[in-house]
């Protein structure tokens, strides 16, 4: 059995409601300083429309390496957040699920278990059994 927990910063589309403006996602550079510095299993969680990936999950050491690289450290496009992310079905399903996201980290699964007047808000618990069958 294993326990790993992830810290996730949604951030709302902003200013997309005007016509032939696809509006942005606000990312504040120091959020995502702090995040990584919890832990390396932080991310990103875009909510709003995407052509490509709904609701993108993008790994906040990817956008903070594409900031080093030129990207802009105030907000992402739908169009980028589209090529950089992967959808929140895909993510759960495959790095959750599969074991390759979430930290182990004892401080941060007392963090994530949250205490009194800092309750975490719990996106999903999952227990995987391993079942023999029989043919």
């Amino acid at each position: 059995f294993t326990s790993r927990a992830s810290l996730i910063q949604a951030k709302r589309l902003h200013g997309g409601h005007v016509v032939g403006k696809s509006g942005s996602y606000p990312i504040d550079f120091s959020q995502l300083q702090n995040l990584i510095l919890q832990t390396p299993s932080s991310y990103l969680l875009l909510l709003g429309p995407c052509a490509v990936a709904p609701m993108p999950v993008i790994p906040v050491r990817l956008y903070l390496d594409l900031i080093a690289r030129g990207a802009s450290p105030t907000g992402i496009s739908p169009d980028f957040a589209s090529n950089i992310g992967k959808s929140l079905a895909s993510w759960l399903l495959y790095d959750v699920i599969g074991l390759w996201a979430g930290d182990p980290n004892p401080k941060l699964l007392d963090k994530a278990k949250g205490c009194a007047g800092s309750e975490p808000y719990i996106l999903a618990k999952l227990t995987a059994r391993n079942v023999k069958v029989i043919i």
